[in-house]
C-alpha cells in the first residue's frame, strides 16, 4: 500500500471521529492499566465485558499474579490476543507487586520503569491492526499476502463512500484479514439494508416522513406543531369513475397524484393521506418551515398550474379535463406517530385539520379552486392576488368561517424548483 493511500484512510478516520474517547470500564488505577493492555485489537465494549468477569474475582495485581497466565485466559479469552495478553498482563502486575507493592506509581520516573511493557503493548496494536502497519514495516516480504487484500479494502471503502453498496469484499481468509473483510461486508450488508428500508419506506410515506421516522425526530408521545394542512379533491369524480374503465381510472389518478406530490414537494410540503381522489398535505411538520402558510398556497397554485398540462394530455387520451378545490387552514395540532405498536403511522390531530377539510368544501358552494381560512390570507404577502372573500357556515362549527379566494401570485408559479 503506497503512503498515500494510508495517509487518506488515516484521514478518512480522523474525519469520522476527530476525538475519540474511552469508553473503557474501571474504578481504579491498576483496573485501567490492566484495560489498557488488553483494548489492543479490541474493542472498549469486548474489554469491558472480559472485565466485568474478572475483575469480581482479582482486581489487584497480587490476586492476578497468584490467578497466573492459565486462569486468567479464562477471563479474557473473548477478545483477540488473548495468550499475549495475559502474559503481559503477569508480567506488569508482578513488576508492580515486586517493585511498588502492587499498587501502580504516582511519580513519573516510576511509570517510566514500566515503559518496556508498554512497548510490548504498541508492537500488539501493530500487529493486530490487521496488518497494516505491520505491512508497512515488514515490507517486501508479507507484501504479497497483506498489501494486496488491503488495497481491495481500501478501494471497497472508496467505494461505500462513493453510494455504491453493491461492492463486497472477495477475501477468504482466516486470520485478522479475514475477520476485517468479513466485518466490512456485514457493515456493507447492514447499510445496505437500511437504504433498502428507507427506499422502501418512502414509498409508502414521504421521503421527509421517513427520515424522520427513521432518525428518531418524531417523538413518541407527539409534539405540538404550527402547521398548514391541504385538502384537495376532484369534482365530478363520481360520475368519472363510472364512466371509466377501472384500470383507465386507476392509470389517471396516478397521472394526476405525480402531479400534485410534485408540486406539494417542491415547497417542502407532505402528502400526509391520499383520500380516494384527493390528498391531505402538510406544511411545517415534520420539517418546521416559518413560512409554511405561503408553502402551501404556492403548493396549490403549483397543483393548478400542472393540472392544466395534464389536461391537455388527458384530452388527447379522449378523457375531459379535471376540476379540483383545495382547501388550506393553519393552526395548532399535535404531529406524532398514530396507532398500535403493530400498525403505526405518522400523522397530525386537531382542530386544524377538520377546518381545513371543511374550507375545501366550501370551494363547491363558491365555484372557486382555491380558498384559504382567514388564518392564511392575514400571513400571504403582497405577492399572491386574491379574489372574493365570504362568511360561511360550515358543519362542526358554531360560529361562521371567514374564507378568502386565492387567484394566482403576482410572478408565475415555479412548481419544480427546490424548497
Amino acid at each position: 500500500m503506497k503512503r498515500a493511500e494510508v495517509v487518506e484512510l488515516f484521514t478518512r478516520l480522523r474525519e469520522i471521529n476527530p476525538h475519540p474517547v474511552t469508553e473503557l470500564a474501571y474504578s481504579t488505577p491498576y483496573e485501567l492499566l490492566v484495560a489498557v493492555v488488553l483494548s489492543a485489537q479490541a474493542t472498549d465494549v469486548g474489554v469491558n465485558k472480559a472485565t466485568r468477569r474478572l475483575y469480581p474475582v482479582a482486581n489487584t495485581a497480587r490476586a492476578i499474579v497468584d490467578l497466573g497466565v492459565d486462569g486468567l485466559k479464562r477471563y479474557i479469552s473473548s477478545i483477540g490476543l488473548f495468550n499475549t495478553k495475559a502474559k503481559n498482563v503477569i508480567a506488569l502486575s508482578r513488576l508492580l507487586v515486586e517493585q511498588h507493592g502492587g499498587q501502580v506509581p504516582d511519580t513519573r520516573a516510576a511509570l517510566e520503569a514500566l515503559a518496556p511493557l508498554r512497548a510490548l503493548q504498541r508492537r500488539i496494536v501493530i500487529i493486530g491492526t490487521v496488518g497494516l502497519l505491520g505491512a508497512l514495516l515488514i515490507g517486501v516480504g508479507l507484501a504479497g499476502g497483506i498489501i494486496a487484500p488491503l488495497q481491495g479494502l481500501v478501494a471497497g471503502m472508496r467505494e461505500v463512500l462513493r453510494g455504491n453498496l453493491q461492492y463486497r469484499s472477495r477475501i477468504e481468509r482466516h486470520d485478522e484479514l479475514g475477520f476485517i473483510a468479513k466485518s466490512f461486508n456485514e457493515m456493507v450488508d447492514g447499510l445496505e439494508e437500511r437504504e433498502l428500508i428507507r427506499d422502501t419506506f418512502g414509498r409508502f410515506v414521504s421521503h421527509d416522513v421517513a427520515e424522520a421516522v427513521l432518525t428518531g425526530r418524531v417523538p413518541l408521545q407527539g409534539e405540538r406543531r404550527d402547521v398548514s394542512i391541504l385538502f384537495q379533491d376532484i369534482r365530478g369524480f363520481t360520475s368519472l369513475s363510472e364512466r371509466l374503465d377501472p384500470a383507465v381510472l386507476l392509470r389517471l389518478l396516478n397521472q394526476f397524484f405525480t402531479e400534485v406530490v410534485a408540486a406539494v414537494e417542491a415547497e417542502g410540503g407532505v402528502v400526509k393521506q391520499f383520500l380516494g381522489d384527493g390528498v391531505m398535505a402538510l406544511f411545517g411538520a415534520p420539517q418546521p418551515y416559518p413560512d409554511h402558510p405561503e408553502r402551501a398556497v404556492r403548493a396549490a397554485l403549483g397543483i393548478v398550474s400542472r393540472l392544466q398540462g395534464l389536461n391537455e394530455t388527458l384530452a388527447q387520451q379522449g378523457i375531459g379535463p379535471l376540476e379540483i378545490g383545495v382547501g388550506i387552514h393553519t393552526g395548532a395540532v399535535v404531529a406524532g406517530l398514530i396507532g398500535p405498536d403493530n400498525r403505526i403511522e405518522y400523522g397530525v390531530v386537531g382542530d386544524a385539520v377538520n377546518l381545513a377539510s371543511r374550507v375545501e368544501a366550501l370551494t363547491r358552494e363558491m365555484q372557486a379552486t382555491i380558498l384559504v381560512s382567514r388564518d392564511i390570507s392575514a400571513q400571504l404577502g403582497p405577492s399572491f392576488a386574491l379574489g372574493r372573500t365570504a362568511t360561511m357556515l360550515v358543519k362542526g362549527k358554531s360560529q361562521p368561517v371567514e374564507v378568502v379566494e386565492v387567484l394566482s401570485l403576482c410572478q408565475p408559479v415555479d412548481s419544480s424548483g427546490p424548497p
